[in-house]
C-alpha cells in the first residue's frame, strides 16, 4: 500500500512523464501546501524505494551528472490506480491544521479569539489569492486541487463568520 507521499510522487511522474527526481522535488516545492515541502530527504529516498520495488523505471540520460529519467512501470501504474481509487483513504478527514486547532480557538478568551479570527480571515483571503495566482501560472494538472483548496478556504471563512 502506497503512502500519500508515494502516491503523490507516482502521480507527478505519471502526469508529466519522463521527469527526473529533481523535477519531482521541484514540483513539490512549488506546491502552495506547506505539507508538501518536497524535501530532498523525503523525495529521493521514496523514489529509490519505489524504483527498488519495481514501480518506477529509472533510465540514464547519458549526461555527466548522472541524471536519470523516471517513468512508471506496469506495476507502478497498477499501484497508482489502486491508490487513486482507494475510497476509504480518499474520504478520510486526514491532516487538517485548521480543524486540529478549532477546539483550542473556541476555548480562548473572547478578546484574544476576536483578534485571532481577524488574522485568520486575512490569512485565508491571502491564501485564496495565492491559490488563484497559482492556477493562473501553473500546469492544468494542478488546477483541480487548487480549486478544491479555494473552496475549502471559502468554507473556513464562512465558519469563521458564523461565530
Amino acid at each position: 500500500m502506497l503512502t500519500e507521499l508515494e502516491g503523490a510522487i507516482l502521480s507527478e511522474i505519471h502526469h508529466r512523464g519522463n521527469q527526473t527526481a529533481f523535477q519531482v522535488r521541484r514540483a513539490f516545492e512549488r506546491s502552495p501546501s506547506m505539507e508538501w515541502s518536497g524535501s530532498a530527504g523525503a523525495i529521493y529516498p521514496a523514489v529509490r524505494r519505489m524504483t527498488a520495488a519495481g514501480l518506477i523505471r529509472s533510465q540514464a540520460t547519458g549526461e555527466r551528472r548522472g541524471t536519470r529519467r523516471l517513468s512508471l512501470t506496469v506495476a507502478g501504474v497498477a499501484e497508482l490506480d489502486a491508490w487513486t481509487t482507494d475510497v476509504s483513504r480518499s474520504v478520510t478527514i486526514g491532516v487538517d491544521p485548521f480543524r486540529l486547532r478549532l477546539s483550542l480557538w473556541e476555548a480562548m478568551p473572547r478578546a484574544e479569539w476576536r483578534t485571532l479570527r481577524g488574522k485568520l480571515t486575512a490569512g485565508l483571503l491571502a491564501s485564496t489569492k495565492q491559490l488563484e495566482d497559482y492556477i493562473a501560472q501553473s500546469d492544468p494538472v494542478e488546477h483541480p486541487g487548487a480549486r478544491m483548496a479555494i473552496a475549502l478556504n471559502k468554507v473556513r471563512l464562512q465558519w469563521l463568520q458564523s461565530l
